[in-house]
C-alpha cells in the first residue's frame, strides 16, 4: 500500500546494503536525513521480478520497488507515485534520466552527487557527456538542486546561466565523534603508516600514488582499502610498495578503526572541474578521523575555504614530514575545518526535511507532458562478439537509434561465426544487411549460416532485450577485416510485437566482398520461421 504523505526516492534503497562506495554512502545519508518520514524507493536499474510492482519493506516507514520502467504498468505505478508524494529526490543525473519526462512538475529534487557530463567525459566517454548536458539542462531548467559543494554551484551556475534553480547545499559529510586521543600514538623513529580508502576511477589516480608510495618506501607502510583492491594490488605488483603494504575491502563500519592507525591519507585529484567541486567521502572521513590528506591539487570542493591543512605528494615523495607537534596541529585544524561543513550539511537537511513542492501542471495531472521513452533506452551500446579459437568482444556506446555502423575489429585469426548486437534492448529492425570484408578466400564457396532469436513480424525482425542479436556461422574459418552493419530501427523499447501481428517473409543479407580484389557475392538468409 502506498503511503499517504511520503518522499518518492529514484536510487536503489540503501537499508541492508554494506556501504562501501561513495555513491551508496550518499543515498544512506539522505536516507538519515528523512528518518521519520515515510519513503518509498524506486530501483530503475535492477532487474524487476516479472508481473505488477512488487513491494519489498525495508524498514516500517521504507519500502522499495524494482520497476522496468519500458512496461507500461511499472509506468503508470511510477506516475501515480509522483503525483501522491510531497517531493520526487533523485540521486544523481545519471538516474534523472529514468524520470526525465516529469521534470516540468517541478516536483523533483535533484542530488547531483558530481558534474556527470565532464566526468563521462574524463572517463573517455564522450558519447555518454553529450547525452548527459541534455540531461543536465532539463534537471538545471525545472529541478531543486541539491549540491555538495558551493564551489558545484558556482560550477553550474556559470554553465548554465538563466537557471532560475532554487540550491541547497548539502556537504558529504557523517558526523564521525572520535576524539583525536584515540588515535595511535606513533612512537618517535618508528615509520609512519599511510592510507588509501576509495575505488579505482581515473580520477583517483592510482597509478600516480603507487609512484609516490614507491618514493617513501623507506619510511613509511601503506594500507589500500578498496573493493577493487585486487586490481591495486596487480598494479602494485613488483614495486616496491609491494613489499611495505596490504591490500583489503572493510565494512564502512570498520573502516574507523583503519583510520585512527593511519598518519597520512591518499586524496591525489588533478586540478580539474571534476575535482574542483567535488566532495570526497574520503577526505571528509580523513578530517574527522585525524587523517593528514596527501594531496597532488589543494583545490578541492569548499576544503580551502573550510581552512583544512594537507601536505603535497611531492613533500611526502620527499620525505618532508610534519614534526608531531605540527602534525598535531594540522589536525586539531582540519578537525574545525570538517565541523564547519557539518554546520552547513546540517543547514541543508534541515531545509530538506521541511520541504514539499506542488506540482506545477494544473489541476495536479500530467497532462501535457513529454511522456516519453527515449530516455530510459539510451545511453545504451553495440557490441560485436567474433569467435575464433578464442572470442573477441568489441562494444560501441551509442546514444541515438542508427541506420549503419562500421567496427574494424583488427583481429588476425580466422574466425568462425559472429554475432552482432544493435543495442541492448528490445527492438525492432528491418532491411538488415551485414556487409563483411574479408581476406584472399573463394567467396563464391563460402556459405552463411544465420542463427537468431529474431520474431519475425510485420513491422520487422524482433530483437528481444534477453537475446538482442544476430549470429552467423559460417562453412569454413575465414578472416574478416572489417564488419558493417546497416538496418533502420522501427521501434525501440517494445514488447509483445509479432506476437499479435501476422509475420511476413523476413531475410539478413550477408555480403562478401573480397579485400584485395573487391569482387563480392551475397547470402539471403530466410529468417521468418526463425530456423535459418
Amino acid at each position: 500500500m502506498i503511503p499517504h504523505d511520503f518522499v518518492l526516492i529514484i536510487a536503489p534503497c540503501p537499508i541492508g546494503v554494506s556501504a562501501v562506495d561513495g555513491w551508496m554512502s550518499r543515498i544512506r545519508a539522505v536516507d538519515r536525513i528523512l528518518d521519520g518520514i515515510e519513503r518509498v524507493y524506486i530501483d530503475p536499474i535492477s532487474t524487476p521480478p516479472p508481473g505488477p510492482p512488487v513491494p519489498c519493506r525495508k524498514s516500517p516507514e521504507v519500502v522499495e520497488y524494482k520497476l522496468d520502467l519500458l512496461k507500461e504498468e511499472h509506468h503508470r505505478f511510477l506516475e501515480d507515485l509522483i503525483l501522491k508524494s510531497r517531493f520526487v529526490y533523485v540521486h544523481t543525473v545519471h538516474l534523472a534520466r529514468f524520470v526525465l519526462p516529469f521534470y516540468p512538475t517541478g516536483k523533483i529534487v535533484t542530488d547531483m552527487h558530481g558534474i556527470v557530463p565532464e566526468e563521462e567525459r574524463l572517463l573517455g566517454r564522450e558519447a555518454h557527456g553529450r547525452f548527459y548536458e541534455g540531461v543536465e539542462r532539463v534537471v538545471m531548467c525545472n529541478s531543486h538542486i541539491v549540491v555538495v559543494t558551493d564551489a558545484m554551484r558556482r560550477h553550474l551556475v556559470t554553465k548554465h546561466p538563466d537557471t532560475k534553480a532554487q540550491f541547497t547545499i548539502l556537504p558529504i559529510i557523517e558526523l564521525h565523534p572520535i576524539e583525536l586521543s584515540k588515535r595511535r600514538r606513533r612512537v618517535p623513529e618508528s615509520r609512519y603508516r599511510a592510507i588509501y580508502s576509495g575505488g579505482t576511477q581515473r580520477w583517483q589516480n592510482i597509478e600516480y600514488m603507487l609512484e609516490i608510495a614507491d618514493q617513501a618506501v623507506d619510511f613509511c607502510d601503506f594500507e589500500f582499502v578498496s573493493k577493487e583492491y585486487d586490481a591495486i594490488r596487480a598494479r602494485a605488483r613488483g614495486r616496491a610498495v609491494e613489499n611495505v603494504s596490504t591490500f583489503s575491502v572493510v565494512a564502512k563500519e570498520e573502516l574507523p578503526a583503519h583510520y585512527l592507525n593511519a598518519d597520512f591519507g591518499f586524496v591525489l585529484r588533478d586540478d580539474v572541474a571534476v575535482n574542483r567541486v567535488a566532495c570526497p567521502t574520503k577526505l571528509t572521513e580523513y578530517l574527522w578521523f585525524g587523517v593528514i590528506p596527501i594531496v597532488q591539487s589543494y583545490n578541492i570542493g569548499d576544503f580551502v575555504e573550510a581552512g583544512y591543512r594537507y601536505i603535497t605528494a611531492e613533500e611526502f615523495s620527499k620525505g618532508i614530514i610534519p614534526d608531531e607537534v605540527s602534525a598535531q596541529e594540522m589536525r586539531e585544524q582540519n578537525r574545525t575545518a570538517i565541523e564547519r561543513l557539518l554546520v552547513r550539511f546540517h543547514a541543508g537537511a534541515d531545509k530538506l526535511r521541511g520541504l514539499r513542492l506542488p506540482n506545477a501542471v494544473h489541476g495536479n495531472t500530467l497532462a501535457g507532458l513529454p511522456i516519453g521513452q527515449r530516455s530510459l533506452i539510451f545511453p545504451n551500446q553495440a557490441e560485436l562478439y567474433m569467435f575464433g579459437a578464442t572470442t573477441h568482444y568489441f562494444v560501441r556506446d551509442i546514444i541515438d537509434a542508427y541506420s549503419s555502423l562500421s567496427w574494424t575489429p583488427g583481429v588476425e585469426e580466422p574466425v568462425r561465426a559472429l554475432r552482432v548486437i544493435p543495442m541492448l534492448a528490445d527492438v525492432v529492425v528491418e532491411c538488415v544487411e551485414i556487409d563483411l570484408k574479408v581476406e584472399r578466400v573463394d567467396i563464391a564457396a563460402l556459405q552463411t549460416r544465420c542463427l537468431t532469436p529474431g520474431i519475425s513480424c510485420s513491422e520487422g525482425i524482433f530483437l528481444q532485450k534477453t537475446e538482442p542479436y544476430f549470429e552467423l556461422h559460417f562453412s569454413k574459418p575465414v578472416k574478416i577485416d572489417t564488419v558493417e552493419v546497416r538496418w533502420k530501427f522501427v521501434g525501440i523499447g517494445v514488447s509483445g510485437v509479432g506476437v499479435r501481428s501476422e509475420p511476413k517473409q523476413k531475410t539478413v543479407a550477408v555480403v562478401f566482398r573480397e579485400a584485395s580484389s573487391g569482387n563480392s557475392t551475397k547470402s539471403i538468409v530466410d529468417i521468418t520461421s526463425n530456423s535459418c
